[in-house]
């Protein structure tokens, strides 16, 4: 089965690719966090998504979503404020060892593009780091070293029991 999303594909891929490698490990530590801003017409589909997956692999999930205020802008800086906030509470709550994001090498170059297009010294620009220690966080990409459609063509070629 194709999953009608390609975000909603990477998403499962990567859970998958998560489980696979903390299957003989912790698979019991893992813990999901969905952040849901509701800002496109299929966010609450792959969000019945990732709860359906979860709940068929016996994995926690926590989830949020995002309310505008009314007056206020919504920036990317208020969104990615919001995002680790609340991955800060999930792994506190869960005492997660890491927080494990599914960034990849798009994201990668729209970060450095954006910090380009800002102004930002040369240091700015390295981008985002596989293994890095913020606010309390230690985080993961393992994923920054794939290209987006990488991802997808792996994502087209599982079988999603849902």
């Amino acid at each position: 089965m194709c999953l009608p999303y390609p975000e909603a594909s990477i998403r499962w891929f990567f859970l998958n690719a998560m489980i696979t490698l903390l299957e003989t490990m912790q698979k019991d530590r893992l813990v999901v966090a969905h952040v849901n801003y509701g800002l496109r017409a299929q966010a609450e589909d792959e969000e019945q998504l990732v709860h359906r997956y979860c709940k068929l692999h016996q994995i926690p999930i926590e989830t949020k979503h995002w309310h505008e205020v009314e007056g206020e802008t919504t920036s990317e800086k208020s969104l990615r404020d919001f995002r680790y906030d609340f991955f800060r509470t999930v792994t506190k709550k869960h005492e997660a060892d890491y927080l494990v994001l599914a960034h990849h090498q798009d994201d990668q170059m729209e970060t450095v593009l954006m910090k380009w297009s800002r102004g930002s010294t040369l240091e700015g620009l390295s981008g985002m780091k596989e293994k890095r220690f913020v606010k309390e966080l230690d985080i993961l990409r393992p994923f920054l070293s794939y290209e987006k459609k990488e991802l997808y063509q792996e994502a087209k070629n599982m079988t999603f029991p849902i």
